[in-house]
């Protein structure tokens, strides 16, 4: 049977991920099951173990899948395809997802199509020099303030090719560091667990995003992420000098094939992999 989840059943999540080697993401989770659907199994009973979950969060123009994972004790049962199919009953078309090597082969059998790449990027503290930033600067960064609120879901909006209002207000929330430019652009930068997340990342061109980057990562500890479209080779370049590794290249899979949505010129990093 499958199970409708909520924001109490975090817990169970994170449990299920972890067993196939993804790391505990709180502030995620709370977005996902807060903001999605969750959906699940579990042959242990309602209050049990997971055997798999996924999550679907709507928006005003797609629904996009997320987390979609199967115990690894319970795979090749085909509950994944089960879950998946359920899930999908009501949901808003087109269904976007960024696909894994091992759920590909499934997200094509049923009918998901490649429509474009995003690099994920992650490392430790950026060495962003201080000729980056005044050149930042230079350009018209700022941090952000009350203000640029309603500017940066306009412009978010467009890039990415719908609304999420609610979603970006929640990570605007969540951040530590946003900073704007003067030609529309911003970059959100928040913590996520034990991880940093530079994206969302909107900008006129490479160069700016860059900027926005370099001032996004000013006073950065830790280890961070940023997951950047295979169409901003320069920005993915610029922060693999910031010293941030390669863990590979994802499919964004869309239900039925459709070009990507929104203005993806302006679309430099995506906020993550689950929220598109």
């Amino acid at each position: 049977m499958v199970l409708q989840l909520s924001y109490a059943d975090a817990p169970r999540c994170t449990d299920l991920a972890q067993r196939v080697g993804w790391p505990r993401e709180p502030a995620k989770w709370r977005l996902l099951l807060e903001m999605g659907r969750g959906f699940g199994t579990s042959s242990a009973g309602a209050g049990g173990a997971l055997d798999s979950m996924v999550v679907l969060t709507a928006y005003d123009a797609t629904c996009f899948v997320a987390m979609m994972v199967v115990d690894p004790d319970q795979q090749g049962r085909g509950l994944g395809r089960t879950l998946l199919e359920a899930a999908l009953v009501d949901a808003p078309e087109p269904a976007l997802l960024y696909a894994t090597s091992a759920g590909e082969p499934l997200y094509r059998r049923l009918g998901f199509q490649p429509i474009d790449h995003v690099v994920k990027l992650e490392g430790v503290t950026p060495d962003v020099t201080a000729a980056a930033l005044a050149t930042a600067r230079a350009r018209g960064v700022r941090p952000a303030d009350a203000s640029d609120r309603d500017a940066i879901l306009r412009a978010d909006e467009a890039a990415f090719g719908g609304s999420r209002a609610a979603l970006l207000s929640a990570i605007l929330d969540l951040a530590d560091r946003v900073v704007v430019d003067e030609q529309g652009g911003f970059a959100v930068r928040y913590h996520n667990g034990a991880l940093t997340v530079i994206g969302p990342v909107v900008a006129d061109d490479e160069d700016a995003a860059i900027a926005l980057v370099d001032a996004a990562g000013e006073g950065l500890s830790g280890t961070w992420r940023l997951d950047a479209p295979v169409s901003s080779p320069l920005l993915a370049a610029h922060v693999r000098g910031l010293g941030l590794a390669d863990l590979g290249t994802f499919p964004l899979m869309s239900r039925p094939a459709a070009p990507p949505p929104g203005d993806r010129r302006r679309y430099h990093a995506i906020c993550l992999q689950a929220f598109g």
